[in-house]
């Protein structure tokens, strides 16, 4: 155990998984593990507490009038000890509650050498501050280096992140990760950061338009744009044919996110400006203020996804309740994107829309597909559950052709008849990689042992290793109907299989017993 505590690597790993109480015990046992147990000790910090704790004699912290005192001169040899703590911090996370305490970060500035940082391993830091307090971001000052990566800021206050901001622009301009949450009317401030990688501004009552995030697509760098917003009318529609397009805007994007979006055609209009080729990630959440999303919206929209070709997940999810008038042709443009592995819509097209047939449409050239969730509200909901539309139990067999590497499909089943024979034995309809089956609270089933004997051998059939799941609120009147019968099937699916495995397995002892066989008789004519 010796020989693998002194192997560096090895000691990290485990020092992850030990408390703080137990690393400050095993910096005091040897040296040889004192360097890497003080690393863990100190490398994420939500105080700077403990280091006002940790003064070298000659300085000590007056905690009721919160002031740092300087007495006798402070030996060198203490004071390189405790900047050797101050120095293995990495990660700082202040609250609201947190104290800079100013005049403890001066003594330290003043006892370094000019020029030099006073956490010069800090590269993420976090602040919630919702006052304006001077002396705060006057410490803020003195933490903020150029050696920083990441920022993550939460202020209601605007004036609060203009300054956060105005600081880190001077003095870490080369900042790669920032998050913004709450402040309003700040974006413009952000385009300043030209080493950008990963931006989240999360500010649901803010409104932006397409000139301010158009205002990022020069950043060379940026890879994720995340943005909780309300989204301003297209001011590009009527001006976009004059308007000269960016050669290469947001030329490095890889995941794109928005959230609260409040324009279709913004967001439409915002993936046709999109030039990246490695788009891989996009998601949204949206409801128009002043009607439903109609068929051209999502026509729109589509269209603009289609231009991105390398997309991998793709994430739909409507607010309000979509319009009948929308239907499966509307999402076309979808269709054009191969490369897709995961993909969840939600309340993207109504109940009536989502047919065993539109799905089969939609997911048509998905061959690559490993996560389908198709979610549409009225499934949940037991007070419309007779006027609910369901696909029918053929989608299974529909999607088992049409997306061979499905893993995980989440979706309704209507159970109750049937369009045709339960056989599915035809070549390409049977899939035999492990699919997880999470069935909607509006899947039906007919109260007979026969049936559920048939929908259990036409889903081990289709998917000879599927794991299903019925989900639904247990204390409703359709869980209480579908629940234990879809538990029945659930339990003929696994004997199916567990029969299939025996089958097969025998299947191959014959085989072995015949080729033994074949061999011992051609051993003996020799």
């Amino acid at each position: 155990m010796g020989k693998a505590l002194l192997n560096r690597d090895i000691f990290l790993e485990i020092v992850e998984y030990l408390p703080k109480s137990s690393l400050a015990a095993l910096a005091c046992t040897s040296k040889v593990l004192c360097d890497a147990a003080l690393d863990g000790l100190w490398r994420e910090m939500d105080s700077l507490d403990p280091l006002y704790r940790c003064l070298p004699s000659g300085v000590w912290m007056d905690f009721r009038e919160q002031l740092v005192l300087a007495g006798a001169p402070v030996q060198p040899n203490d004071w390189l000890r405790f900047i050797s703590y101050a120095n293995r911090i990495c990660r700082l996370s202040l609250n609201e509650s947190a104290q800079l305490r100013l005049d403890f970060l001066k003594v330290i500035k003043y006892h370094l050498p000019r020029g030099v940082a006073v956490f010069q391993r800090l590269k993420n830091l976090r602040l919630v501050r919702n006052s304006a307090d001077s002396e705060f971001f006057l410490g803020l000052s003195i933490l903020l280096h150029p050696g920083l990566q990441a920022v993550d800021l939460s202020a209601t206050l605007t004036d609060c992140v203009v300054a956060t901001l105005s600081y880190m622009q001077t003095r870490c301009p080369d900042i790669q990760e920032l998050s913004i949450t709450k402040a309003i009317g700040v974006m413009p401030m952000i385009d300043y950061f030209a080493q950008l990688r990963i931006l989240v501004y999360d500010s649901p009552q803010d409104v932006v338009d397409l000139h301010l995030i158009f205002s990022l697509a020069h950043l060379p760098h940026l890879r994720a744009l995340k943005i909780t917003a309300r989204f301003a009318p297209d001011p590009l529609g009527t001006s976009s044919s004059t308007r000269k397009p960016h050669d290469q805007a947001f030329p490095a994007l890889e995941e794109l996110s928005l959230d609260h979006a409040t324009s279709l055609q913004a967001v439409s209009h915002l993936l046709r400006l999109i030039t990246s080729p490695t788009l891989r990630l996009f998601s949204l959440a949206y409801g128009l203020p002043d009607r439903k999303p109609a068929g051209g919206d999502l026509r729109d929209l589509s269209t603009g996804l289609s231009r991105h070709q390398k997309l991998g997940s793709l994430s739909l999810r409507s607010l309000q309740v979509p319009d009948d008038a929308v239907q499966i042709k509307d999402l076309g443009g979808l269709t054009e994107l191969k490369c897709l592995t995961d993909v969840h819509l939600t309340d993207i097209l109504s109940h009536k829309s989502m047919s065993a047939a539109g799905i089969a449409v939609l997911t048509h050239s998905w061959s690559r597909l490993c996560t389908l969730h198709i979610i549409c509200k009225p499934w949940h909901d037991d007070r419309a559950a007779a006027k609910v539309s369901v696909p029918n139990i053929s989608v299974l067999s529909r999607l088992a052709a049409n997306c061979p590497c499905l893993q995980e499909l989440r979706v309704a089943i209507e159970a109750t008849r049937f369009s045709q024979p339960l056989d599915v034995n035809t070549p390409g309809e049977r899939c035999e990689n492990p699919l997880h089956l999470l069935l909607c609270s509006a899947s039906a089933l007919e109260n007979t042992p026969e049936h559920a004997y048939d929908v259990a051998e036409y889903i081990s059939d289709t998917y000879p290793r599927v794991d299903l799941s019925y989900e639904g609120p247990q204390d409703g009147a359709r869980w209480k109907k579908y629940g234990a019968q879809w538990g029945e099937v659930k339990k003929l699916v696994m004997r199916m299989s567990r029969t299939r495995a025996m089958e097969r397995r025998r299947i191959e002892l014959e085989m072995l017993k015949l080729v033994e066989g074949v061999s011992q008789m051609s051993s003996n004519s020799l």
